[in-house]
């Protein structure tokens, strides 16, 4: 009641006051940006739009003025993602999973790998990929580096366990009619014939379509007690929760 009572004096004494609005700048940021987060320390993280894979912090000054701030540099992130699952975390750090453009170049393939940054240290971990699921949207193409004169293609991604020997590959500094000769590992692949430039993230497009193993997107996500996140999924209607501590997904 004594709440009650004293708002009903404000509104008496002050029935008609207003407040104007206005914006104020603040300093440019280093490169264009695609999301910001307010981080628990009041700093804010942004990503660069212009690679997905920069990212930035804006910090208020020493009296917590936000219009005087800096920008400065962080670490990369481990993967080029554009629109993704995110939460910051109750320690401070910042999660995020998944995206629906993701790796060198940024093509759409809805990826399933995730990672943790962690603003003291400055630094990110990658944790334990998406579970595998069914329904995935299908790719009919790879990413991945060439070496002039070399048959052999490195940093593949997203996937290869998903590739075929004898597939046919085209793309540029690919020859016609190269197929896929062997699938050395996980990122690497070997060509039938060599590649006649050297250039890195190239685009290599497959005369077939593959599914992945796993997808996440920007799938809608709530941070729970204790350190989990519970996310939807893309495809069906099954959601997961991820344990931050033991790096585990369990379907709920």
């Amino acid at each position: 009641w004594v709440g009650y009572i004293l708002g009903l004096i404000v509104l008496q004494i002050y029935p008609g006051m207003g407040f104007a609005a206005s914006w104020t700048t603040i300093p440019i940021a280093p490169s264009t940006i695609q999301i910001m987060v307010q981080l628990t320390d009041g700093t804010i993280l942004a990503q660069s739009y212009s690679d997905g894979k920069s990212w930035m912090k804006y910090t208020p000054d020493s009296t917590g003025n936000y219009a005087n701030g800096t920008w400065s540099m962080l670490a990369s992130g481990p993967v080029a993602r554009l629109y993704f699952t995110s939460q910051v975390l109750q320690d401070g750090r910042f999660f995020l999973v998944g995206g629906e453009y993701t790796g060198p170049g940024l093509n759409s393939n809805w990826a399933a790998s995730g990672e943790i940054y962690d603003p003291v240290a400055n630094s990110w971990t990658v944790i334990t990929p998406f579970p595998a699921q069914s329904g995935c949207p299908t790719l009919s193409y790879v990413v991945g580096d060439l070496t002039n004169g070399s048959q052999t293609v490195a940093n593949v991604y997203p996937y290869t366990t998903e590739l075929v020997v004898g597939w046919t590959v085209t793309g540029t500094g690919i020859q016609a009619g190269t197929t896929i000769q062997s699938i050395d590992s996980s990122s690497q692949i070997t060509l039938s014939l060599p590649a006649t430039a050297t250039a890195a993230g190239v685009k290599l497009t497959l005369n077939h379509s593959y599914r992945p193993i796993s997808c996440v997107g920007d799938v809608p996500s709530v941070l729970l007690p204790g350190g989990r996140i519970l996310i939807g999924d893309l495809v069906n209607q099954t959601t997961w929760i991820y344990n931050v501590a033991t790096d585990t997904w369990t379907q709920t």
